[in-house]
């Protein structure tokens, strides 16, 4: 008689839950944070409930602080929960039972030049109208910050560095900053130091992506951007001379993998190539 040999999976017990390590195929920040989705559109946590505190979750489920700490971002970056200062995670309304998000395209259009500063313009003139909503600027709402901390932690700085603000520093960002972005990266696991040729500070996101764009393409060459996108971003390529092709995004989760560059159409690619050319 033949016998059969299964092979083993190790299972990691986690407080109310079993997970087979060796099948995972998602971060288990991500299982966390599906699981709490779960529960929240089921109405088993209800708006306004509290969530447990990252210390009980943690202890709870034998995780790290940054496992819990990252699912509950996820969380908040979803619009299931919210934070509020020195409280904790609550319970907002789930998606699920809010407006619908947009479905997502799967057709890729062929690369095409970017003209938008016009149309930009015209609508930020109308920003200071109060007969509209300014739903095309990526503002967040004073309330959704927490300010008081956010004043005193300017008064202390300007009280131990008077002469802060009266002086350039350093091209590439100020060391003590780029330190301390080197210090967070390597709990994120990213190898990096804070020397100028590791960490370079800018003036914003886009400040960034326009240096990004300038280091990397020429004028004439093509860029692939997740559609919809913000309008910034048009502005950019548009002032480098560079074209976009547009891949649909989901609302939710970004680009699908299924949109990837693996799945694009050779008749795009070859026409992003023409253009390249």
């Amino acid at each position: 008689m033949q016998k059969t040999c299964t092979p083993t999976v190790r299972l990691k017990v986690c407080s109310d839950h079993v997970v087979a390590t060796s099948a995972r195929r998602n971060p288990l920040y991500e299982e966390v944070a599906s699981e709490f989705r779960r529960k929240i559109d089921l109405g088993v946590l209800r708006v306004g409930e509290k969530l447990p505190s990252v210390r009980a979750l943690r202890n709870g489920r034998r995780v790290s602080t940054a496992t819990v700490m990252e699912a509950y971002l996820r969380l908040e970056r979803d619009g299931y929960v919210r934070v509020r200062d020195r409280s904790g995670f609550y319970v907002v309304q789930p998606p699920t039972r809010a407006i619908p998000q947009p479905g997502t395209g799967r057709a890729v259009t062929p690369a095409l030049p970017v003209g938008i500063s016009a149309l930009v313009a015209e609508v930020l003139q109308q920003g200071g109208s109060h007969k509209l909503v300014p739903l095309g600027v990526s503002t967040v709402d004073p309330g959704l910050l927490p300010m008081p901390r956010l004043n005193r932690a300017f008064r202390r700085v300007l009280a131990r560095w008077p002469q802060h603000s009266a002086r350039y520093t350093e091209l590439s960002g100020a060391p003590a900053l780029r330190r301390q972005i080197a210090r967070r990266a390597l709990a994120l696991g990213n190898a990096i130091d804070g020397r100028r040729s590791h960490v370079i500070v800018t003036a914003g996101g886009l400040d960034a992506l326009n240096l990004a764009l300038r280091a990397v393409a020429s004028p004439g060459e093509v860029i692939a951007v997740e559609s919809p996108t913000y309008f910034g971003v048009l502005q950019a390529l548009e002032a480098v001379g560079l074209r976009a092709i547009e891949i649909p995004a989901d609302a939710r989760s970004g680009i699908p993998r299924s949109n990837g560059p693996s799945s694009w159409s050779a008749g795009c690619v070859g026409r992003a190539e023409d253009l390249r050319n």
